[in-house]
């Protein structure tokens, strides 16, 4: 069963990292360079929409099977698994995951609409603005992801 939820949790993760990757460092350059800003939103609202539906239950699968597998941690007592090395690890990985999803957060109910709101004129400066907020902030949940990739990796590698 534990391997099972494990492959669940890396599938999602997956899902989510993957899918950010591919949006923020792919989807979204290629469409800036062979789409003007009026053709190419349609299309990128329309991958968003679709890719929030497939993230969202990601989202939610990591947070189950993450406190399914993390279940027995706090059996113990907290101060002493905050002096170990995989407690800190652990702790950093959270509080990365929180930040992460404030990110998401914001990205899908403020920063976008924003963008949107604009859409029908991509040469304005609140257009422009927007795009480059959206832009700035995406890339830093990227950032944030990633670094909640790399404390899970090196969890894998220490011994609680």
């Amino acid at each position: 069963m534990d391997i099972f939820l494990h492959f669940i949790h890396l599938t999602a993760a997956m899902i989510w990292v993957g899918g950010q990757i591919f949006l923020g460092l792919i989807l979204g350059p290629v469409l800036r360079r062979s789409m003007t800003p009026k053709e190419r939103m349609p299309l990128a609202l329309a991958v968003a929409k679709r890719f929030q539906r497939v993230s969202h239950a990601a989202l939610g699968l990591l947070i189950l099977t993450g406190l399914w597998q993390v279940r027995f941690l706090f059996l113990s007592s907290l101060s002493s698994f905050l002096d170990t090395s995989y407690g800190r690890i652990f702790w950093a990985k959270m509080v990365l995951f929180v930040v992460m999803l404030i990110l998401g957060v914001l990205h899908d109910k403020r920063w976008g609409p924003a963008l949107a709101l604009h859409a029908d004129r991509p040469d304005s400066p609140e257009f422009r603005g927007a795009a480059r907020r959206m832009a700035f902030w995406a890339r830093l949940n990227i950032g944030v992801t990633l670094g909640v990739v790399l404390c899970a990796s090196a969890l894998r590698h220490l011994t609680f």
